[in-house]
């Protein structure tokens, strides 16, 4: 930070602008600088900024001499990089705040990801601007973080919620969005209309317990490895390394091993990094923070019946049994 008493009620940004607004006015009329054509409120700042600067050299205020005017724009250099610098460090701290799920929901940009995300989400009936509210100002929310992991590796997911009241009263459900941290990034994956005249969320209020009453309501019997289950939560599990390439996904490997022909779904999986059991090897290990497989023709029933907006069927990108 610019250690101008002028400044120090701006942030890094705010001082860089004016640092550099005091430069752009000094070469082309060093004489006059203090006569330049920005706004009152700017002029007025520059002057202090420009004043408190030949205080600093030790030069009079009436003195524009080229020695003297050199400088003060060596000095204004100075403080653009030390502001440019700051600026810098700035972001990487919010960064690493961002990843560790201490920054407030608001302060997260909001990102839909491939072009795959966007039309799974849109063909669900959902709403950018409502999944953007969800995230950015939800009713609750939960960070989850990998244990044992380091930081680089850990995939960072969070569940937000927002309770949404429809026209009817059995048309009130639950927006829920998993999406996964980078730094002051969200990017957003499932997302899922949760109604409380579908599933039973008597006395749930937690993000998480949510999502495995929703599961517990749509979703499909699958595996992984050797582990069998509708909704695996924190288990270490062997597997092929060839299976996930990703760890915040939905692998096409993780298929459902119940229900019909023809049957739409959706696998999604957050599981930490994998690790090689030996040299050359297929086999790995993967810690699995949660993973499920949703049964989606059953869910767009759901959505049917409350007279949600579907993409049609035949649009969809949606795997099948």
């Amino acid at each position: 930070m610019t250690e101008l008493t002028t400044l120090r009620d701006k942030d890094s940004r705010e001082a860089a602008r004016v640092l550099a607004a005091l430069s752009s006015s000094l070469l082309p009329e060093p004489g006059i600088a203090e006569t330049s054509s920005h706004s009152a409120l700017d002029s007025g700042v520059l002057k202090s900024v420009l004043a408190e600067i030949r205080q600093r050299l030790r030069v009079s205020k009436d003195d524009f001499s080229i020695n003297t005017q050199s400088k003060i724009y060596a000095f204004v250099s100075r403080e653009i990089s030390k502001a440019a610098l700051a600026n810098t460090s700035e972001k990487n701290v919010k960064d690493r705040l961002g990843n560790k799920g201490e920054l407030r929901p608001s302060q997260y940009q909001v990102l839909m990801g491939e072009e795959n995300t966007r039309a799974v989400i849109e063909a669900l009936g959902n709403k950018k601007s409502h999944v953007i509210e969800a995230v950015t100002h939800p009713d609750e929310f939960v960070h989850l973080q990998a244990s044992y992991t380091s930081e680089d590796e850990d995939i960072r997911p969070t569940i937000s919620i927002k309770s949404v009241i429809g026209k009817r009263a059995e048309d009130d459900f639950i927006l829920l969005v998993i999406s996964k941290r980078e730094g002051q990034i969200q990017q957003v994956g499932p997302v899922f209309r949760i109604y409380h005249s579908e599933v039973d969320l008597r006395d749930i209020r937690q993000p998480f317990d949510i999502l495995r009453a929703f599961v517990r309501e749509y979703g499909l019997t699958f595996q992984i490895g050797s582990v069998v289950s509708k909704f695996i939560e924190n288990e270490v599990i062997g597997v092929s390394r060839s299976l996930f390439n990703s760890s915040f996904s939905a692998p096409k490997a993780l298929k459902p091993i119940e229900g019909t022909k023809g049957t739409y779904y959706v696998p999604f999986i957050a599981g930490a990094e994998t690790h090689v059991q030996a040299p050359h090897s297929e086999e790995a290990t993967m810690r699995v923070l949660f993973a499920f497989v949703v049964d989606i023709s059953k869910y767009a029933t759901t959505m049917r019946r409350h007279k949600v907006q579907l993409t049609p069927s035949e649009h969809w990108r949606f795997p099948t049994i």
